[in-house]
């Protein structure tokens, strides 16, 4: 997920109650997160309880936030989901007039997770999160990211465990202009595609060797222009989109 925080940076996208570890990198990143020089937030969330159903909620000062897991098959199957919406706009929202435009702001977090066991040696997983930022201030801002990841792990015997996972996501943002009755929508998006296998081998105690290969793939589009006017519609796109193949081995 690109930008993992809402506007300000003051909220990450992440709702806390679903979050089991979190590894930050500054620089140096491992070889696992494809080989990244900028920062990175490496996240592991929770599996859903497999036993019963469970239910949490809360109220905050500028957000509210559930969360429901339970076993779809007991003891082989569990899914788990949650939800935050900030209510920020409830106490922003101003009347529109000439000398105090019109202010809304809000954010918006969902997370599902499913996993089942297949047997005693394989298992699936299946999450997805998707999230929304929108500023209205004389017209709009509005930022979006959604990702989808489908994981299978498996256990080759006792000491070799391997990971393959397949991963969709997307970042989108766009802007809209508003002055003397013309409009202007800028917008771009940035999707990601990625196949990702890893062995993890322990030859004894207290020792891992880890291997992988990988293919990351990323079509971006830097910008598409939109105007209108009482008379008129203009469009103006990046020429061609922007494509990235990044292969890598460890």
């Amino acid at each position: 997920i690109f930008n993992p925080s809402h506007f300000g940076s003051l909220f990450s996208v992440f709702n806390p109650d679903i979050i089991n570890s979190v590894q930050i990198f500054k620089g140096d990143m491992p070889v696992t997160d494809y080989g990244a020089i900028s920062s990175s937030v490496n996240v592991h969330t929770r599996e859903g309880n497999n036993q019963e159903w469970k239910f949490t909620g809360g109220l905050g000062l500028i957000s509210a936030k559930g969360l429901v897991e339970g076993p779809l098959v007991k003891d082989k199957s569990s899914i788990l989901v949650s939800f935050r919406r900030s209510y920020i706009d409830l106490f922003l929202k101003l009347p529109d007039t000439e000398t105090d435009p019109e202010l809304d702001y809000y954010f918006y977090d969902l997370n599902v997770k499913y996993n089942h066991k297949l047997n005693s040696k394989n298992r699936i997983y299946i999450s997805g999160y998707s999230g929304t930022d929108y500023l209205l201030i004389q017209g709009h801002l509005v930022h979006t990211n959604q990702m989808l990841n489908f994981r299978w792990n498996h256990i080759i015997n006792d000491q070799l465990f391997s990971n393959s996972s397949l991963v969709f996501s997307r970042n989108y943002l766009e802007q809209l202009v508003q002055d003397s009755g013309t409009e202007i929508l800028w917008s771009r998006y940035v999707y990601n595609y990625s196949l990702k296998h890893t062995l993890n081998y322990y030859p004894w105690r207290n020792t891992v060797i880890k291997m992988g290969a990988s293919v990351n793939a990323f079509d971006i589009n830097p910008y598409t222009f939109k105007i209108f006017d009482l008379n008129s519609y203009t469009e103006k796109s990046a020429e061609i989109n922007e494509y990235l193949i990044v292969p890598s081995i460890y």
